[in-house]
């Protein structure tokens, strides 16, 4: 875990080849690369972050790994982004959603009842009618393809 400082700041060690490499990677910076990314703009504002971020006795050797493979900007520095980024759990509201529903039975059976008897309770007969009519509707539907499957290899 890279060492936190003041300002949001990080010191980040990268091992890039056989050279271990030091960035300070301050918020502003790392908020000024974001905001430099576009669609046809990664390498240069890349470049331009590892080359403001590195400390100076580790420079001439970053420059040199540059130099020598075109492209690597963007390896190395989304490396010290992910590193500087925080380890969030960040999921999208009907993400979460539909994992409790795959979870729980209970919800299960409700969304079944509102998707095949829309606006009557949620009582036993009502959950476990709604249960028959989307295993029989999955049954159904088992049986069509197969019949048309059938059907195409006989012609």
């Amino acid at each position: 875990m890279p060492a936190k400082t003041n300002n949001n700041a990080q010191i980040i060690e990268l091992t890039i080849g056989d050279k271990e490499i030091t960035f300070e990677v301050t918020r502003d910076q790392y908020n000024k690369l974001i905001n430099k990314l576009g669609p046809n703009q990664k390498v240069a504002p890349m470049h331009n972050f590892l080359v403001e971020t590195v400390r100076d006795e580790n420079k001439p050797a970053l420059l040199e790994i540059l130099a020598d493979y075109p492209g690597s900007e963007v390896g190395i520095g989304g490396e010290l982004v992910e590193a500087y980024s925080p380890d969030l759990q960040i999921a999208v509201k009907a993400e979460r959603l539909a994992q409790a529903l795959e979870e729980n039975t209970y919800s299960q059976l409700c969304a079944y009842a509102d998707k095949w008897l829309p606006g009557m309770e949620k009582d036993d007969d009502t959950l476990g009618a709604a249960l028959f009519l989307e295993k029989d509707y999955w049954r159904n539907l088992e049986t069509a393809v197969a019949n048309g499957i059938g059907k195409a290899w006989k012609n």
